[in-house]
């Protein structure tokens, strides 16, 4: 029972045999009798890994028993349990691990080795983003650095660091505005650890970050310094990709500048490279679906030079965008650019309309 109480709530024979260290027709024997008995636990079923085991599954039937039971474990038996367990979940779980990170990085960070936590919280903040739960990923993110603080300076925690801040620089685009304090924070951390490793993969996205940042606050200088070297490195690059955000992110600072000709040409090029290329699933320009960022900010300038029905077109074609690629914000962001377009035609019905629907959505 201690052993399942590491496990949690609910838990699997073949991971209390882990922790146990004993057979698995001896453990299965104690729980089948106690959920005869109806101490303690109740039986669930029966459970499978991916890697074909099989066995039986329970449950504790009352969460206060689990916790009693977890909470009188010794330290150094409940780390060794955690280690044992999470282990053996891993093995089971294989490549498809990532359906139980949370579960593995807590077991890991438990028993104290953090760098295999750190690896599973960063899991739990990816598949947190892509269900459009950014607040959980954002949490698990913080969890994966608090942890880091931990470990010396080597090239490999700064490489995982620089990972997480980057992840959390675009999440916190996301969900506080491109011009958040927190952004700001995140992608200028990411930026001095790009400079110890000295390396280029992360380097477009922490540069892609400080340009929208910087623009958004208004530092129009820094927002050009950032961009240009953004745009110099992406065609350097062979991956058209990155020059179809180089591009968009050069033109937004054009936009902010008030070189509309020049915002609108950076824009349009960034669109023609969307359209020849297959969607990608990064994400740049504050934490935006990738060919929406271009879409919405060709909008703006559309609008401004007076391209009123060129505006209206685009605007729907981001919309439409972001519905097929499923991704919340960019969806949002597209709903919002339409209630705006239609204030500034001075469509007061279409402009209730499309903010209500936008509040219903979010």
């Amino acid at each position: 029972l201690e052993a399942a109480s590491v496990v949690g709530e609910a838990f699997a024979v073949r991971a209390v045999t882990a922790g146990v260290q004993d057979t698995v027709k001896d453990v299965q024997t104690v729980c089948d009798t106690l959920a005869a008995q109806h101490h303690f636990i109740e039986d669930t079923g029966v459970t499978a890994w991916p890697d074909g085991t099989r066995g039986g599954s329970y449950r504790f039937q009352h969460t206060l028993y689990q916790q009693v039971l977890y909470d009188e474990l010794g330290s150094t038996r409940r780390g060794e349990l955690h280690r044992r367990i999470g282990t053996r979940l891993q093995a089971g779980y294989g490549a498809q691990a990532a359906e139980i990170a949370a579960q593995l990085a807590v077991h890991f960070e438990r028993c104290g080795e953090i760098q295999p936590a750190v690896h599973y919280w960063q899991q739990v903040a990816d598949r947190a983003a892509r269900r459009n739960a950014p607040h959980e990923a954002i949490a698990a993110l913080h969890t994966g650095l608090a942890l880091l603080a931990t470990l010396p300076d080597n090239p490999e925690r700064i490489q995982q660091e620089l990972t997480l801040q980057l992840t959390l620089g675009e999440l916190l685009m996301a969900t506080k505005g491109m011009g958040a304090p927190e952004a700001g924070q995140a992608y200028s951390r990411a930026h001095g650890l790009c400079q110890q490793l000295r390396e280029t993969p992360h380097r477009f996205g922490v540069l892609s970050g400080l340009t929208m940042f910087h623009a958004t606050q208004g530092r129009l200088g820094l927002a050009q310094t950032f961009g240009q070297q953004l745009l110099d490195l992406a065609l350097c690059q062979p991956d058209p990709v990155l020059v179809r955000e180089g591009h968009t992110a050069v033109g937004v600072v054009a936009l902010y500048r008030g070189d509309l000709i020049a915002a609108r040409t950076h824009f349009e090029q960034s669109l023609e490279l969307s359209a020849a290329q297959p969607p990608s699933t990064s994400i740049f320009a504050g934490g935006l679906y990738p060919g929406i960022a271009s879409l919405v900010w060709l909008v703006r300038a559309l609008w401004v030079l007076g391209y009123a029905d060129q505006a209206q077109q685009r605007s729907q074609d981001a919309l439409a965008l972001a519905r097929q690629t499923e991704h919340a914000p960019s969806i949002a962001y597209a709903e919002y650019m339409l209630a705006m377009l239609s204030q500034c035609c001075r469509e007061t019905t279409t402009t209730h309309a499309r903010a209500d629907a936008l509040m219903a959505f979010a």
